[in-house]
Parts: structure tokens; sequence; C-alpha cells
């Protein structure tokens, strides 16, 4: 079907239930005799085929880890991420009561004990509903003690657009991003070089192998050859992979920076006026780790991911930097403790 990018999220995410469901929701997708479900083993069989990532292998047919002609639908290091999650640790399934209006839920901590808060709609005695996120921990005090879903998602909004950049910081922030942007382009393009090296060492010590494993009368040693071959198929296979990844960007930077700028220069926007699947995009992208809320205090100061510490630290001790240019300087907008009510 193509290299979905959907998929491709499912597929690192490595869910069998998630990749189940964006199967299922395709009607082109072959389904059981009634046309509505994919097998869980049909789904655990396409994860680990090793033909998705452009390879193939057979070793009762002497056929070692070699790179295929046809191209690959998920490349060969997200199959090897798949393969590890699949064998060494299991993922819990997805929640089914995680509830769309409460897009918050799983993601603010309370402040009290450091839990998850959960959600819940509370009737009154007039019948109406209201929303509220609690926290269900047995030995927290704050325990059963509601939050209404507008105050905790309103105080949560206002920290979103505390995180906005001014202007001056957005410019100073393009100027930083485009030169390490060259130098991770050159270090690649050296990189890359580095790795072609191996590569064409990798391909004659194989042939030199093959031409002893051949020689040698003794089936042990025969053996040891035989599992060296196999472990320089590995590599190499790794090494085209990562050569893969090294290669032009696919697109130039003024374009890459315009989407992530966009993004950057306003979560709250995207926050505000998206979907919910947006929402849960934007909690990913901009916070590291569960935001704590405190029933008294509203928000508490975030951990926020790389590009916005990045942002915040040049807000916070770059002003001067950009003054001579003619820009003039910021304060730093992010609050420390809570969102003003």
């Amino acid at each position: 079907h193509g290299s979905n990018p959907s998929l491709i999220w499912s597929l690192r995410k490595t869910r069998s239930g998630s990749v189940k469901r964006f199967l299922e929701s395709k009607p082109e997708f072959p389904k059981d005799y009634r046309g509505r479900h994919v097998k869980f083993d049909r789904v655990t069989s396409a994860l680990k085929n090793l033909l998705y990532a452009g390879y193939i292998e057979r070793p009762e047919r002497n056929v070692e880890l070699t790179r295929a002609f046809h191209e690959p639908l998920i490349s060969y290091d997200t199959h090897l991420l798949i393969q590890h999650r699949l064998e060494v640790s299991a993922v819990a399934p997805a929640r089914k009561d995680l509830n769309r209006d409460f897009p918050l839920r799983g993601f603010l901590a309370c402040d009290t004990c450091g839990g998850n808060l959960t959600s819940c709609w509370s009737k009154s005695g007039t019948g109406r509903q209201y929303p509220y996120y609690l926290c269900h921990h047995r030995d927290c005090p704050d325990r059963g003690k509601s939050i209404p879903r507008d105050k905790a998602e309103g105080e949560f909004a206002a920290l979103l657009s505390s995180l906005e950049p001014s202007d001056a910081m957005l410019e100073l922030a393009r100027n930083v991003f485009e030169k390490a942007w060259t130098q991770r382009k050159d270090l690649s393009a050296s990189e890359a070089r580095r790795l072609k090296q191996r590569s064409s060492q990798i391909e004659k010590e194989i042939s030199n192998l093959i031409e002893r494993a051949v020689q040698t009368d003794s089936e042990h040693i025969a053996k040891a050859y035989e599992r060296k071959i196999s472990e320089l198929h590995s590599e190499a296979a790794n090494l085209a992979a990562n050569m893969d990844k090294l290669g032009e960007p696919a697109r130039p930077f003024q374009e890459m920076f315009e989407l992530a700028m966009t993004f950057l220069a306003s979560p709250c926007k995207l926050w505000g006026n998206g979907s919910y699947e947006h929402k849960r995009i934007v909690l990913r992208l901009v916070f590291s780790e569960p935001v704590r809320f405190s029933r008294k205090e509203g928000v508490r100061t975030p951990e926020t991911t790389f590009p916005f510490k990045a942002i915040r630290f040049l807000q916070t001790t770059g002003a001067g930097m950009v003054e001579p240019i003619g820009i003039e300087p910021t304060t730093s907008s992010l609050r420390t403790t809570r969102s003003p009510n």
C-alpha cells in the first residue's frame, strides 16, 4: 500500500493493536470472511517480515542477509526496532477508556503525589453532566478531589501560549538552526564516506572468508567462517541502512525550517484549532514528560523538549547577540510556577 506515515508511526510504536486498527480502517486491506477484522497473527507475521525492509534471508537455503531489489516500505532500522520491542519488552495495549473528550488525560500529573490524573463526567442532581480531571491514587491526599476540565485545559492553553517565542527569538533561532543544519550536513557527508569505506572493506573480508571456507578441510573451521560471514552480512545491512539515512535531505532547509518554525512559533494555535490527534502530537512534541498540575496553584513549570529548551536558552541568554543587527532584545515570557488565572 505504499509508505504511509501513519502506518510507519504505528510500526515504530510496535503496538500490534495499533497496527491492527490501522489496517482495519483501510477498505482495500484484506480482512476476515466478514470483511471487518484483521487477525493478530497476521499482524505479527507482517511485523516480523524482513521483506518489507527491503532484505531477504533464508538460512535453510544458505542465503545470508542480502539486500533485495524491490523498494522497501520501511527502513531496516525500523525493522530492527520492531523486532527488539517484540522480543524484549511487552508493550501495554492501548487504553479502551481513553476518552477523546479529555485530551490531557494520562498527561497531566497530580502535583501532590506525581501520579497521572484521570478524568470523568459527573452528573448533577438536575441531570446535567460536568467534565472533570481528578487523581485516583490511593495514598494521595487529593484523591477524588476534582478539577473542572475548563480550568485545567484553560491553564494548559495559557502555558502553551507562554512558550511561544518572540519574532526576534525566532529569527535568532533560525540563524542558529541553519548553522547547525550546515554543520550536520558536513558531518553526515564525512560519515557517509567512512561508512562507504567500511562497506568496501566488509566485501573484501567476506570474499576472503569464503575462499578460506572453501579451501579448509575442517568442518569446525568452516562453520566458524560461516558464522563470521553471517555477522559481516548483518553489519553490511546496518551500514547500508545508515548510508541511506545519511543521504541528501528530502527537502531543502528553507522548506524544512518553515514547517518546524511554524509549529515552534505557535503550538497553542495547533492545540486550539486541531483535532484530538493533533493535540496529542502537540503534547509529545512540546513536553518531554507529564506536566504537573496543582489544585491550588495550577500548572507547574514543565519539562520541555530540546527545541523549546534551546529557544528558552536563547531568550534568556542570547538577547544581546541580536541587538547589534537591529533587533530589539526581549525578556523571558516563560512562567516559573503557574499559569495566571
